[in-house]
């Protein structure tokens, strides 16, 4: 069995503009974070930054301030991303940007906002699923004719409570050819 081309498996799905604009509000499948938020991953992820923050480092002083442990607010996408190798085979992320059929091959980030609802407790495991809301007529750039979309990803725990929604704009076009 040959295993499907990186490249190709990451690659967006290709369509008309008008088969994307009829994806609007289609939610994607919900994505499932494989571990729990805790103090090692979190003092991980402080550590490579260097963010000295108490409320990361001293679980007495969390909670003192919070109610209980939390996590940086910036682990958030991190908590959702699936291992890059597993024994269990691979899991991949159903994001509605990729799903979405328009004209196309590249895409880049122009934008994200992230509005957080509350904190990200120690021990939590957070998932996600996403939507497009909009996508812009095609527009000609100095990087190539393409469309820019807005997603918006609704993050939340185990028990389905709200914990950030992300909004994210992209501009999803055909590179100019070099010359």
């Amino acid at each position: 069995m040959k295993k499907p081309n990186k490249a190709d498996r990451y690659a967006p799905a290709r369509g008309s503009y008008e088969e994307g604009k009829a994806l609007l509000g289609v939610r994607s499948g919900t994505n499932f974070g494989a571990y729990p938020a805790t103090d090692v991953r979190a003092a991980q992820y402080c550590a490579l930054i260097e963010d000295g923050n108490p409320s990361y480092w001293d679980a007495a002083e969390s909670a003192r301030i919070w109610g209980r442990p939390v996590a940086p607010p910036a682990m958030l996408q991190g908590l959702t991303m699936p291992l890059p190798w597993s024994p269990r085979g691979e899991t991949e992320l159903d994001f509605m940007l990729m799903n979405l059929p328009l004209p196309g091959e590249t895409l880049i980030n122009v934008s994200t906002d992230i509005v957080y609802h509350r904190p990200i407790y120690l021990g939590e495991t957070i998932n996600f699923w996403d939507e497009a809301v909009d996508i812009s007529e095609e527009k000609d750039t100095r990087l190539g004719l393409g469309c820019f979309v807005t997603t918006v990803a609704h993050y939340q725990n185990e028990q389905g409570e709200a914990v950030a929604t992300a909004t994210n704009v992209q501009f999803r076009f055909t590179p100019r050819s070099r010359s």
